[in-house]
């Protein structure tokens, strides 16, 4: 009977698709399309305009607000049915492609972190391993770490940079795993010799990473 009443029965009962009339009492249709189109629960329906004006702007202003359809009376039964039957099915097909996408989207990003997750895994074994190497610095890959993320959040880093910032300070002295024991655990001092390989560390690290 009215634009407002067809509001009404939308919110009861969701339609497969709508046909809607441009001249109606009070709302007309392309007031009530574009309040379809404003809420998420109807923005998906179809809509098809089912009119008497037979011009190319209001037909254009129906597309752009977002009908899929614009038929003119008088119609033929038979193409307004295979008109409508058209748009649900593509919809259909639309609607379940939306899903599968999702579905998709949600499998790769469950991927993403489990493969993330295997990634900081190594990282605080090879951390780890740096540590028990050497004994003397144990826990000082972790402290570098701890204070850089916290140097890094005083200077309002974004979270991304702190979080690549965290692990690549764990591994900071990864190139120790390249020095010998007999040097690197020397309680004695060390020759020059000695201490040119363990100056060589940092570079060592950086063809490691």
């Amino acid at each position: 009977g009215s634009g407002e009443e067809a509001l009404e029965l939308v919110k009861e009962k969701k339609p497969d698709l709508i046909l809607l009339d441009v001249h109606m009492p009070g709302m007309n249709g392309h007031d009530v399309i574009n309040s379809l189109k404003a809420v998420d629960e109807t923005f998906d329906i179809p809509v098809v305009f089912v009119t008497a004006d037979d011009d190319r702007e209001t037909e254009a202003n129906g597309l752009m607000e977002g009908a899929d359809d614009f038929i003119t009376k008088p119609f033929r039964q038979d193409i307004l049915i295979q008109r409508i039957s058209r748009i649900i099915e593509l919809h259909f097909l639309q609607s379940n492609l939306k899903e599968e996408v999702a579905r998709q989207t949600a499998k790769a990003e469950e991927r993403s972190r489990k493969i993330e997750q295997m990634s900081l895994q190594t990282i605080h074994t090879l951390a780890n391993a740096i540590d028990a190497k050497d004994p003397y610095t144990k826990g000082h890959s972790a402290r570098v770490s701890q204070y850089s993320v916290m140097m890094a959040e005083a200077l309002g880093w974004d979270k991304d940079k702190v979080e690549n910032l965290r692990y690549a300070a764990l591994l900071h002295d990864i190139g120790k795993i390249g020095v010998p024991d007999s040097i690197l655990n020397n309680p004695k001092k060390l020759s020059d010799a000695e201490y040119s390989i363990i100056k060589g560390h940092a570079n060592m690290g950086g063809d490691i990473l």
